[in-house]
Parts: C-alpha cells; structure tokens; sequence
C-alpha cells in the first residue's frame, strides 16, 4: 500500500472519531485559532459560492454560510456531513478523481479552499483542479491553502521535505489508526503554489494568543 492509500484508509477508519474530535471541540489548535482563521480569510472577499475541498465532516461549510460544496474522498467523512446538513452538497470523490476530470467540481466559485487537506506528496494536479474551478472574474478566484506551519511542524525530522507520520494522540482518545503526511518547507509550498499556474497573493500565520507560536500557515493564491 502506498502513502496515498495509507492516507485514505486512514481517514476513512478514523472518521467516526474525528468527526467526535471535530464537534465536540476536542482539537487544541483549532480552539486555539485555526478555525477561525481560515473563516476570516475566506470571508474577508465576501464569496458567494466556494467550494471545500477534502472538506471532512463539513464544518467550514456550514460554518461560512453561503453557497457551499464540499469534497471529501472519504465516503464515511461525506455521509457525516450530510447527516449535519441535509440542505448541504456534499460529494464523495477522490482527488484522482477531480484531477481526471475537473469538471467534477461543478465551478465556477469565487474560493476554492484546501483546509489542512493537502497531505500527499504530489499535490500539484489537484491544485491546478482547484485553480480552473474559480473564476477570476468574481473575488478575486482565490485558492485558499491552510496547513501546518512548517517552522513549528518540523519536529524530530527537522526542517526538509520527507514523509511523517501523525498519530493523533496530541488532541483526543480513542483507537486511531496513524496517517502519513508529506512535509514541506515554507520554499517547497512556494514552489507548488507557482507549479499549478497560482500567483501567491498573501501568507498569513496565525498565532497562539498565549505562547506567541505561529498556528498553521494560511497561503491566499490566485490564477496567475
């Protein structure tokens, strides 16, 4: 099995109990800010329609309360989101499939958002998906990107590119099954952003309110 099959079993094991860790507030950074953070990143260009990719059990959908769909490869993740929202449009496609046929997405938005979702190496097809699913005409067609912070996520495997693996074990309990995930240096996540045809707008780094430590890294990118 390879990293990205690695990933998709796991979330489709773990959704149950992320969903439980998403509702019921159980994850210290999102507490801490990176929820909010991306709303007002998004919400700053006043969208009327976006479109969340790897969208898990849907909470930024309906937290920013506009004309919303929402993608997940995880059939469990998309059958919890509707189950929280049966008004939604949520649907259950993989990035391979959306990078096959980009159509897929049913565009044009004013925001495509990746929201700690972009967790494989090779990412740069499915951001050009996400890049011909805006419009440019409306907002700006802003790609929103929020991920972790590469300074403050390098950890024991220092700061270079390589494969890692999260446990889960930081923020809640319960009988997780670990995921890969492909870290990137600040220059790297430059690099894909200009590889899919992107222009790099902003970056913004949420902080901890109390310790100071940058949060996540949010990347505001636009049709070049």
């Amino acid at each position: 099995m390879n990293h990205n099959d690695h990933i998709s079993a796991s979330w489709d094991t773990n959704a149950d109990l992320w969903t439980r860790a998403v509702r019921q507030d159980l994850i210290p950074s999102r507490r801490a800010g990176t929820d909010q953070a991306i709303v007002d990143a998004v919400m700053a260009l006043k969208p009327q329609r976006v479109v969340d990719i790897g969208c898990g059990e849907g909470w930024l959908i309906r937290q920013l309360g506009c004309d919303g769909v929402g993608v997940d490869g995880s059939a469990a993740l998309i059958e919890a989101a509707q189950s929280a929202d049966a008004a939604g449009h949520y649907f259950a496609l993989t990035y391979e499939d959306l990078v096959a046929q980009p159509d897929k997405l049913a565009g044009p938005y004013d925001v495509a958002i990746f929201n700690f979702s972009l967790l494989g190496e090779d990412i740069s097809d499915i951001l050009r998906a996400a890049r011909v699913s805006v419009s440019p005409s409306v907002s700006g067609g802003a790609v929103f990107i929020q991920t972790l912070h590469p300074w403050a996520a390098r950890g024991e495997g220092g700061y270079r590119n390589g494969w890692r693996h999260e446990t889960f074990s930081s923020f809640a309990s319960g009988e997780w099954q670990p995921m890969p995930w492909y870290y990137r240096t600040l220059e790297t996540w430059c690099g894909e952003v200009e590889d899919a045809g992107l222009k790099l707008k902003a970056i913004h780094e949420p902080m901890h309110k109390t310790n100071g430590e940058p949060l996540s890294v949010i990347f505001h990118c636009a049709e070049i």
